[in-house]
């Protein structure tokens, strides 16, 4: 979905819409790396206001999606409920933001674009993934696996012995 930057009027323009679990995982199909997939739709709320070239861009957007655990290696849904603050420059003022230096709260909201649209569609996918934990757990508690036998704690009691050099031990699991 494209929008083109004229029609950015000067109180604004709100898109609202809902997007099926199919549409979104041939949204991210073709990225490289993408170890998820989608729980439920989403729906999203997006609020585009203009200064000039610039743009800001607020909403929210609602989904879940499937991850794998990074403990117990796991799936599970994760409910992914963003507020979005975001703002869009013309990708020719993008050699002022590009230096070799410390990245602020605000270069994190920032992003480029490139002639007389805004593609809609990437600014979700940059979102989404900006969205998705580093490190996903199933829960706070998640008990991972054994380092030992690779039972998995949280189902599971682990009764392996393990020898380490000229040590010996049992890993007892509760």
């Amino acid at each position: 979905m494209k929008l083109r930057i004229e029609e950015i009027i000067e109180q604004g323009i709100t898109l609202e819409f809902n997007r099926d679990k199919d549409w979104l995982d041939e949204l991210f199909r073709k990225e490289r790396d993408v170890d998820f997939y989608f729980a439920s739709p989403m729906v999203i709320s997006l609020s585009f206001n203009r200064s000039g070239r610039k743009i800001f861009v607020n909403g929210k957007i609602d989904t879940s999606l499937h991850l794998n655990c990074t403990r117990c290696a796991e799936d599970f849904v994760y409910p992914l409920s963003e507020m979005i603050t975001y703002t869009l420059i013309p990708s020719d003022k993008m050699s002022k933001h590009h230096t070799e230096t410390e990245l602020t709260n605000e270069d994190l909201e920032l992003s480029f674009y490139d002639g007389e649209e805004v593609d809609v569609n990437q600014i979700v996918k940059e979102l989404i993934f900006l969205s998705i934990p580093s490190y996903p757990r199933c829960s706070k508690s998640c008990r991972g696996l054994c380092a030992g036998c690779g039972v998995n704690l949280n189902l599971d009691s682990c009764q392996c012995n393990r020898q380490i050099g000229n040590a010996s031990f049992s890993v007892i699991g509760k």
